[in-house]
């Protein structure tokens, strides 16, 4: 019983989400405002990040994006790259 009230509960904020995401796009079309996600992850690198690409640690700089922003390796890396 427990388990279908979640699965209820689960589907019903997907509903939501999806009908929020839906409204957002819609007043950025409105905006005529573009996002592009990529360049959003491509942009957050922080000052520390920063300074370790700066110092040659490009691995612990890629190891520090990971762990700040939830990026996988190869989004880490193309950061990484951008920034050097």
């Amino acid at each position: 019983m427990v388990f279908f009230r979640l699965k209820r509960d689960q589907q019903d904020l997907k509903r939501r989400l999806d009908r929020v995401e839906s409204m957002l796009i819609a007043i950025m079309d409105h905006l005529k405002i573009h996002y592009d996600p990529n360049a959003a992850v491509k942009n957050r690198a922080s000052d520390e990040v920063r300074r370790l690409v700066r110092e040659g640690k490009k691995i612990e700089a890629i190891k520090l994006h990971r762990l700040e922003t939830g990026a996988d390796l190869a989004e880490a890396k193309d950061v990484i790259d951008s920034v050097s």
